[in-house]
């Protein structure tokens, strides 16, 4: 099974745990295909989403600066406005990240 399988793996468990309010189980698919590729830039970017929403601020901030390294103009455009990110929108980590030049 390939890194992107995975990774659609894990929107369609999202999909499935925000029905079963059960968004935590989701992170373990994106830990698979991080871990299966380390470069994989979109289960970086979706599991900070899923942080994010959990209210795990500190560890949305990690992933998603990682996506940011990896991609930076596709995560930069994507995080302005994608809703999952409204719990960090006035955190100064954020901010700051979202003003750098990764």
């Amino acid at each position: 099974m390939n890194a992107q399988v995975i990774n659609t793996v894990g929107m369609m468990a999202l999909l499935v745990s925000f029905a079963l309010s059960r968004r935590e189980e989701t992170i373990g698919s994106y830990d698979k295909a991080i871990e299966f590729k380390p470069d994989q830039h979109e289960a970086f970017y979706n599991r900070a989403c899923r942080h994010s929403l959990m209210e795990n601020l500190d560890l949305a901030l990690e992933d998603l600066t990682i996506a940011f390294r990896l991609d930076p103009e596709e995560y930069r455009q994507l995080a302005t406005t994608d809703p999952d990110l409204d719990p960090l929108r006035s955190h100064p980590s954020f901010i700051a990240l979202m003003e750098s030049t990764i």
